[in-house]
């Protein structure tokens, strides 16, 4: 990894007024990439300044402005601070935010910190993507991007190692009411607060100087920037929530594929392309709820054999594959996805990569996958292990980059709790 000095920096963030919003959890959303179209039509009910309005407004009968989701955010986003209902604050400051969750029965709690981060531009910079992006999602955050000069949620990104100094500044300034609290649908409660003061400031930025980012959710956002400042002839910024990859909230997930081809092989006849260099054994459980907690104990188990994968195509029966390690290169989650993309899916009848998008849908949820099979949305299942934070650190360091889809952070950061203008 490079030695670019990373630059974090307070900003006036922008957020929505609560004396013209009493209802804050009725405008803010997930982020645009894990919606579906019948959630966002569900947020475009729920308040007319729902901020998915923004970042995946829906495409319009009409011209200009009316038809185009881009233009149409723009107009918004200016109509919304002219009204009041968006206020840019009085003051530079870094945001604190603490996200408490529910996960596998316990109470957990992520914490961040909302920065302008100065971007990287060269390979082996201070700021490193874990997951390949897809052109067409960067082309389309590059002209969302374009059309509103505003950075509208936060890129999420995490960073090796700890400080004290920080965590005593956080647990500080949570000693104060927070600036805004709220329960969201998803069942999270966020909590922001501004930090303000010229010495916990400068403690903040001497502190993340130096240190280097991986971008855990939002590599499309973040290629876009890139792409926007690099045409200007700038080195630009982003807006990221930043946690450490020690923080005892941060749970990743992985995405489990959903196979979309009705024209596949039966499973049997997929499974027996695979034998010669996977050991299958199938396991009968008549009943969702067994498959999901069987699924829950054989992905999340500590030991056992690597690689390992499960795959459902309905009915009663689990199949459960693994192989001898062929040495590190295999042997974490993240290495796995590449066994999966390299040894496993080529074998699917009428598998091409350039039909991965068309073929291939994705689900960090068990439940999900398995109700997706069931009921005849998917033709088959395929579930994976979840990765570690170290395992992720090594990924990086080891100058490789996993297939897009590849971790699911949990829980998502919030759209709208605190956006960037790029005018100052």
């Amino acid at each position: 990894m490079g030695s670019d000095m990373l630059i974090v920096q307070p900003f006036r963030g922008v957020r929505y007024d609560p004396s013209r919003v009493p209802d804050l959890s009725s405008v803010v959303s997930l982020p645009y990439d894990v919606l579906t179209e019948e959630e966002r039509d569900d947020l475009y009910q729920t308040s007319p300044f729902n901020i998915v309005r923004l970042i995946w407004g829906k495409e319009l009968p009409g011209r200009e402005e009316e038809g185009n989701p881009y233009l149409r955010a723009s107009a918004l986003l200016q109509s919304w601070l002219k009204e009041g209902i968006l206020r840019r604050d009085e003051e530079e400051a870094f945001y604190l935010s603490v996200q408490d969750f529910s996960f596998q029965g316990r109470g957990e709690r992520r914490t961040g910190l909302v920065a302008r981060v100065s971007l990287s531009h060269a390979e082996g910079g201070s700021i490193f993507l874990h997951e390949e992006t897809f052109s067409q999602q960067v082309n389309d955050r590059l002209q969302l991007l374009q059309a509103t000069s505003a950075h509208l949620d936060s890129i999420f990104a995490v960073y090796a190692g700890d400080s004290e100094a920080l965590n005593r500044l956080m647990r500080e300034q949570m000693e104060d009411p927070p600036l805004l609290d709220l329960q969201d649908r998803w069942g999270v409660r966020n909590r922001i607060w501004a930090v303000h003061g010229k010495e916990r400031l400068e403690t903040i930025s001497e502190e993340m100087r130096g240190r280097q980012l991986i971008v855990a959710d939002g590599h499309h956002r973040y290629q876009a920037s890139l792409r926007y400042f690099a045409e200007k002839g700038q080195q630009g910024h982003v807006l990221m929530t930043l946690v450490s990859l020690n923080d005892p909230g941060l749970v990743i997930l992985p995405y489990h594929r959903l196979i979309l081809d009705p024209e596949m092989d039966t499973v049997g006849t997929f499974l027996n392309r695979l034998r010669s260099s996977f050991r299958v054994d199938e396991v009968r459980l008549p009943h969702r709820k067994e498959r999901q907690i069987l699924l829950t104990e054989y992905l999340w188990a500590d030991t056992g054999p690597i690689p390992r994968f499960a795959f459902y195509g309905g009915g009663d029966s689990l199949f459960l594959l693994t192989r001898p390690s062929r040495g590190i290169s295999d042997a974490s989650p993240l290495m796995e996805i590449f066994v999966l993309e390299e040894e496993i899916l080529p074998n699917l009848k009428g598998w091409e990569a350039g039909r991965k998008e068309e073929m291939v849908c994705y689900t960090p949820s068990i439940e999900e996958a398995l109700h997706q099979v069931e009921a005849g949305g998917a033709q088959l299942a395929i579930f994976l292990r979840p990765p570690s934070p170290q395992e992720l650190l090594t990924l990086v360091r080891g100058g490789r980059k996993a297939p897009p889809k590849s971790t699911y952070f949990y829980p998502k950061l919030l759209s709208g709790l605190v956006l960037d203008l790029l005018d100052g």
